[in-house]
């Protein structure tokens, strides 16, 4: 989990931008009609996003032409993104191309390691398709994240995943991602969540809710596979070394990914291998 800095886009230029090539003249008129209420919406998503309380927005599953806000219908927001943002030809793809530049290394802030290609709507645009081209609610994202996530939609606080955008500091500064090592013949790494003390119950149901909705744990375990593999040969080739010096290294290894990224999963990865004896005293040359 990465955190970014809110797009610095005003919503009401995307907005406008978005639907003044909207080709249907009946669907720009429903949506130019709406124009003014663009920075008051995108203020109560703000003030609400801040305070943690996104889940407390009204949804609904709607049908393409139902209407969602003034005379808009559903259809109206779905083709300003779909047919207006994403298209390549169109003149709004320029917030869609910066709003995915501005990931952090180019990687998907929801888990850290996938390559951001697309765009994600934090709140889904088929429940909440007021929001649709908002850029607050734009999250560049790997597809994986995307698929993984779907349309879920959180109906309490302590439902909801962590925004990269909005969520305190904490989530990302102090750390709750852990791991251990599976010890055998083919050793390998299991990923979970423990919280520091201190932290309230909902903060730590959103930190395991996000665990679970993007399937970190199995994905960041095929990521460390391939991560065991190469630190066993690093670790073979300097056969002479004890297990205490060995320990240190991994150490060592771990305060440096804690230091960029405290819930990555190399930082767990690093971590677990450090203090686990058997892993240290010749496990890694199975």
């Amino acid at each position: 989990m990465r955190r970014m800095s809110k797009p610095p886009l005003v919503a009401s230029k995307v907005f406008d931008s978005c639907v003044s090539t909207v080709s249907d003249a009946a669907s720009r008129a429903r949506l130019q009609a709406i124009s003014p209420t663009t920075p008051r919406t995108a203020t109560y998503y703000e003030q609400l996003a801040v305070n943690q309380g996104l889940y407390s927005i009204p949804h609904q599953t709607y049908q393409p032409h139902d209407v969602v806000t003034g005379a808009a219908t559903r259809k109206d927001f779905n083709d300003l993104y779909e047919l207006q943002m994403v298209v390549k030809s169109k003149p709004s793809r320029r917030y869609y191309d910066e709003l995915i530049a501005r990931a952090p290394a180019k990687k998907c802030p929801y888990c850290g390691f996938g390559h951001a290609r697309t765009l994600d709507h934090y709140l889904p645009k088929a429940k909440f398709p007021s929001y649709s081209v908002l850029p607050e609610n734009l999250v560049p994202a790997c597809r994986d994240c995307q698929s993984c996530k779907s349309a879920n939609v959180a109906v309490a606080a302590g439902d909801q995943t962590l925004h990269p955008y909005f969520d305190p500091n904490f989530f990302f500064t102090e750390r709750w991602l852990h791991a251990r090592l599976v010890e055998g013949a083919e050793p390998s790494i299991e990923f979970f969540v423990a919280c520091p003390e201190g932290w309230t119950a909902d903060a730590i149901s959103r930190v395991q809710n996000h665990f679970d909705a993007y399937e970190l744990g199995s994905r960041y375990a095929i990521e460390a596979g391939e991560e065991l593999t190469n630190i066993g040969a690093m670790l073979s080739i300097h056969i002479q070394k004890d297990a205490a010096s060995i320990k240190a290294e991994l150490h060592a290894q771990a305060a440096v990914e804690q230091s960029l990224f405290p819930n990555s999963w190399k930082t767990a990865l690093y971590a677990a291998l450090s203090v686990n004896d058997w892993y240290c005293d010749g496990g890694f040359r199975v």
